[in-house]
């Protein structure tokens, strides 16, 4: 029973790391877009594993690659400079509103 148990860790642990490569003839765009996803690029890779494995899935996979291929254009970046007078103004207008919503009428809010 004892030998039983290791066999069958051993077998999970086997088959838990065996997954299914990309496709060899992943067209230049995609290959280069997914050089440039950081943090997204093991999702991409998982879909197109998951397509590439039917061949009825062939037309989604076709998708998938137009997707990816046009992803390296829509990029989004950090801001790094805030304008602090435009937070300024945002944090007066959110207060202004969180008076309004406490009950308080527009009369005493033009006093401020």
């Amino acid at each position: 029973m004892k030998y039983i148990n290791y066999y069958i860790i051993i077998f999970l642990v086997c088959a838990n790391s065996c997954k299914p490569e990309l496709p060899i003839d992943l067209p230049y765009a995609v290959k280069e877009s997914l050089s440039l996803a950081k943090d997204n690029k093991v999702e991409l890779e998982n879909v197109i594993r998951k397509y590439s494995r039917y061949k009825k899935d062939s037309l989604k996979l076709k998708a998938v690659y137009f997707l990816i291929e046009n992803m390296r254009w829509h990029t989004s970046k950090k801001v790094i400079n805030k304008s602090t007078d435009l937070l300024s103004i945002i944090n007066w207008v959110d207060d202004k509103y969180y008076k309004i919503a406490q009950g308080k009428s527009l009369d005493s809010l033009k006093s401020d």
